[in-house]
Order: C-alpha cells, then structure tokens, then sequence
C-alpha cells in the first residue's frame, strides 16, 4: 500500500486502495485538534499549515451551531487537507432521536471522474468518527 501511495501517481494507484486512503484520512482529520484556530486575519497560509490539520476542538460541535454550518466548516477543512477530492458535498442528517452523534453524507469526485460517497458519524463527546464507504446497496 505505502508504495502504490507514495511512489506511483494517482492514475496508476488502483482506485479502491485511493479510496480507502481518503476515507481513512478524513477519518484521522475528524479525529485530530488543530493546534490553532485560524479565522479571517490569519490568512490562507496559516489556515492550510500543518497547525491547522484537525477541526477546531469541541466548538465546532456546539448547539449555537446548526447541522448546516457544521457541514460548511467540516467541507471547507476537508478540501484544504484532501486534495484528491473535487466537487464535495457535505450534508447534514438530522436525527429523530436525541444523540451525541452527528451524522453527514459526504460526496465527492476522486481523479475528477469516480463519485465517492461516505456516510460519516462524529461521537461529539469522545471526538470519534466513523467513515464508511456508501455502496448504494439499500
């Protein structure tokens, strides 16, 4: 897997090893703290460095904020760390029932042809998720 990863380029990589890299990577984002918050005045740089890998700590998840603006914040870290991805689509799924679980459906383009779609669950108290591939077979 490391050298199909790292030594061929993405069009030569088999699609499903690509696949898996990317979920797994948005799953390690998910579950990672940015060292810093970065907003307007700390520019584009600042914003894409290393420091900024992760999501912003418990405070993205509050109840000031809707699912909506979770997925906005959520689409906006992912395509700055993961730029395998095109034309991402980040939807929130409200739940019927109280949770400490947030649900998204997440679809995107890979290699600029193969749609990608997730179904992905935050645990907002232990900062977990689960990324799983939609196969469409229900």
């Amino acid at each position: 897997m490391f050298s199909q990863t790292f030594l061929f380029s993405s069009e030569e990589a088999p699609a499903a090893d690509t696949r898996a890299d990317i979920c797994r990577n948005i799953q390690a984002l998910l579950e990672s703290e940015a060292a810093f918050s970065f907003h307007e005045d700390g520019g584009v740089e600042s914003s894409a460095s290393i420091a900024g890998y992760g999501l912003e700590g418990i405070a993205l998840f509050s109840r000031l904020n809707s699912g909506e603006q979770i997925a906005f914040r959520l689409r906006e870290k992912i395509m700055t760390f993961e730029p395998r991805l095109a034309d991402l689509e980040v939807t929130f799924i409200a739940s019927q029932e109280a949770s400490n679980k947030l649900d998204f459906e997440f679809s995107a383009l890979v290699n600029q042809s193969d749609r990608l779609n997730l179904n992905v669950q935050i645990d907002t108290i232990s900062m977990s998720s689960s990324v799983e591939e939609d196969y469409g077979y229900f």
